[in-house]
């Protein structure tokens, strides 16, 4: 009996030994990781992002559309010590909010926290620059509207907003009103043929909204397909 009990107590000892030693799988994250690297992540998911891709400026350089679209790769800042890097993320839906601003659905790897996430935001809150469609070769130009101006008019009354920017299309660029009513892409166009002055980097573009609200101006190529970032306009 009194060897029986030393051969439980040895068993038992040795047994607890071996759930103190084993080792545990360590929870890693570098830039080697999904988690640890915005830009591996967004590979996996967008497999023709292009590689090269450590610092911001490079992330930069690949923006080929003003425009979200489900499945492009948003470019941006990093926060704080990071900005020399920047930051991607994947565009998962795009939704048109009443004052013609875009609420975009993003999933996104180490945003300061060394995970994969899914979150809520608009191009303005992130300061987005541009995006990577897998559409369109890396860095092909893209309209880039930098201001609208003036950027107020009377409802129910013409105005002009001379648009100022880049990569417009002379001959085909339209103007594209979203907000209101105007509540989805392609119901309030303004076409090329009314505009009096056309050229790549400014447009005459005559305004009329018969509600008061909010709004925002986009500038779409047709030819090419491609749509700018947008700048407000209000109608009082």
């Amino acid at each position: 009996m009194k060897r029986k009990l030393m051969f439980l107590i040895a068993l038992t000892l040795t047994t607890s030994a071996l759930l103190v030693t084993r080792p545990t799988k360590a929870f890693v994250c570098d830039s080697n990781t999904l988690q640890g690297n915005c830009v591996l992540y967004a590979r996996s998911q967008v497999p023709s992002l292009p590689t090269g891709l450590t610092y911001y400026q490079a992330k930069l350089n690949i923006i080929n559309h003003r425009f979200p679209t489900v499945g492009s790769v948003a470019v941006m800042p990093a926060p704080g010590t990071l900005a020399q890097y920047g930051h991607v993320a994947v565009v998962r839906s795009v939704a048109i909010r009443t004052d013609g601003t875009l609420q975009l659905t993003v999933q996104e790897s180490n945003y300061g926290d060394c995970a994969i996430s899914t979150r809520t935001v608009t191009p303005e809150s992130r300061n987005i620059q541009g995006y990577f469609d897998p559409r369109y070769p890396s860095g092909q130009s893209s309209p880039k509207l930098d201001s609208a101006l003036p950027s107020s008019g009377t409802a129910g009354q013409q105005f002009y907003v001379t648009a100022k920017g880049t990569g417009f299309e002379a001959s085909s660029a339209q103007g594209m009103i979203l907000g209101g009513w105007c509540n989805s892409f392609g119901k309030c166009s303004i076409p090329n043929n009314v505009m009096p002055i056309k050229s790549s980097t400014s447009l005459k573009i005559p305004i009329t909204l018969s509600s008061p609200g909010k709004y925002m101006l986009y500038i779409f190529n047709s030819a090419s397909g491609k749509t700018s970032n947008g700048k407000p306009i209000t109608i009082n």
